[in-house]
C-alpha cells in the first residue's frame, strides 16, 4: 500500500481503537509533543471483560490502562473484549411430596401417527477463499481535495481479528451479489486499513477526499471495485459497512493496467465520522482486493492494454474504503 504522510516536527500521533464491548479513552487519533507521555484507559462495559490489548501490533495482554512514555514516534493501541462467563445457579432441591395413591389407568385410544416434519432449509454459506487463485498487487493512495487540512495520518492500523472479520464479504455483501460476482470461485486479501483526522474550514459540512486504486498486471483476471464507510453510533462503537459506491456499473471489467480515481465525501457529525466535535471528522479506510477465474461471455472483446471492458462473469477486484474519522479543529 502507498500511504501519503503529513509530517509535524513537533507533534506524535496515537490511534485508539477499542472494539465491541467496551471503550478505550481518548479514542481515535491523539496528537501529543515530542517525548511527553501519554496514557489510554481500557473500560469493559456490563458484562464484558478486557480480552487483549495491542499495541503497535504485539499483544500485552489483559490491561485496564496503558502509558507511553518519552514518545518519539507514531503508535497504535487496539483494545478487544469478551463476554464474561457465567455459571447457572443451582435449583433448591423440591421438599420430598407425599404419595398419592395411583389410580387405575383407563385403557388409552388408539394414537394418531404423527407426520414427520420437512426440515427447513439452511441458506448457504459464503464459500471460503480460493488461495490458488492468484491476486495481481494493488495500491491505495488517498489525497485531501478540499474541504479542510489534515492534522495527522494516513495512519495504519494494526488488523485485529475483529477488525478482519468486519471486512469479509459476507458482512456487507448479499448472497444474491455474491452469487452472480464469484460463481467460479474466488480469492481475497485485506490490502490496508488506515486513518486519519482532519479540521474542516469555516462554513464547510463536509471534507472531499481522493482516493486512487491502482492494480498491477491483471492480465486473465477481470476486477470490480467497491467503496464502502464503516459507521459509528453515538459512544463511537462500530456498527458495520456500508457501500457508498461501486465500478463499474452492470458487471465487471478487466485490463493489463488499470487505476482510477474515486471521490468520498465524509460528512461533519455524520454517519461515518467517529469525532463528536463540531468542525473535526475522523475517518477509516481499508482496501480489499478480491478475484476470480475469467469467464468471458461470448461476443465479449479481450480488450487492449490499458484499456477495459465489461464481462458477464469473470475475476473481480474490491476496494472497500472504511468510514473516514477525520479530527477538525
Amino acid at each position: 500500500m502507498e500511504v501519503v504522510w503529513h509530517e509535524y516536527s513537533a507533534a506524535m500521533v496515537f490511534w485508539g481503537h477499542a472494539g465491541t464491548g467496551g471503550t478505550i479513552h481518548p479514542v481515535g487519533n491523539v496528537t501529543v509533543p515530542h517525548r511527553s507521555d501519554q496514557s489510554f484507559a481500557i473500560t469493559p462495559a456490563g458484562g464484558y471483560q478486557v480480552e487483549d490489548v495491542v499495541v503497535d501490533g504485539a499483544s500485552q495482554g489483559a490491561l485496564a490502562n496503558y502509558e507511553f512514555t518519552n514518545v518519539t514516534g507514531n503508535h497504535t493501541i487496539a483494545a478487544s473484549f469478551a463476554t464474561v462467563p457465567t455459571s447457572a445457579p443451582k435449583p433448591d432441591p423440591d421438599p420430598t411430596a407425599t404419595p398419592v395413591p395411583t389410580a387405575t389407568p383407563a385403557p388409552s385410544p388408539t394414537e394418531v401417527p404423527t407426520a414427520t416434519p420437512v426440515p427447513t432449509a439452511t441458506p448457504a454459506p459464503f464459500p471460503t477463499p480460493d488461495p490458488d487463485i492468484p491476486l495481481p498487487e494493488a495500491t491505495l493512495r488517498i489525497t485531501l481535495t478540499e474541504g479542510g487540512e489534515i492534522l495527522s495520518g494516513p495512519l495504519e492500523v494494526f488488523l485485529t481479528p475483529e477488525l478482519r472479520e468486519s471486512l469479509l464479504l459476507e458482512k456487507w455483501m448479499s448472497l444474491e451479489e455474491f452469487d452472480r460476482l464469484f460463481t467460479q470461485g474466488y480469492n481475497s486479501e485485506i490490502v490496508s486499513l488506515f486513518s486519519l483526522a482532519a479540521r474542516l474550514e469555516e462554513g464547510v459540512s463536509s471534507l472531499l477526499l481522493s482516493l486512487e486504486i491502482t492494480l498491477g498486471d491483471v492480465s486473465g483476471s477481470a476486477y470490480r471495485t467497491y467503496v464502502l464507510g464503516a459507521t459509528w453510533d453515538s459512544q463511537g462503537n462500530p456498527l458495520g459497512f456500508v457501500l457508498l459506491e461501486e465500478s463499474p456499473e452492470g458487471g465487471r471489467a478487466f485490463a493489463r493496467k488499470n487505476s482510477e480515481i474515486r471521490k468520498i465525501a465524509v460528512e461533519d457529525n455524520g454517519s461515518m465520522d467517529r469525532d463528536p466535535r463540531e468542525g473535526y471528522v475522523d475517518a477509516e479506510i481499508a482496501g480489499v482486493l478480491v478475484t476470480s477465474p475469467q469467464q468471458v461471455t461470448p461476443g465479449a472483446s479481450s480488450g487492449s492494454s490499458g484499456g477495459g471492458c465489461l464481462l458477464g462473469g469473470a475475476p473481480v477486484l474490491l476496494f472497500l474504503a472504511l468510514p473516514l474519522l477525520l479530527l477538525v479543529r
